[in-house]
């Protein structure tokens, strides 16, 4: 019984090593990159699509910034590209 349970360890620990090898690095952006000019109407965008997503949206509270630059990385996956 330890033999066995000894070697599906092994096994588990072989098998995570390879997958392992299999990651992408991070992919980021150049720092000049466009990212095309910034929303226009994104608090009421964001107001919008709560109105249909929460069960009692009139109680919601929202507190707003500025928008900001930023990107998302796709999972290993979906390909890992920068998106």
């Amino acid at each position: 019984m330890f033999m066995r349970t000894f070697a599906n360890c092994i096994c588990l620990l072989a098998m995570a090593t390879l997958l392992s090898g299999c990651t992408s690095c991070f992919q980021q952006l150049e720092a000049d990159a466009n990212y095309g000019s910034p929303p226009v109407n994104y608090e009421l965008t964001i107001k919008k699509y709560f109105e249909d997503v929460l069960i009692d949206s009139e109680s919601a509270r929202y507190k707003f910034s500025q928008p900001v630059k930023a990107y998302e990385n796709e999972g290993l996956l979906a390909g890992g590209e920068v998106i």
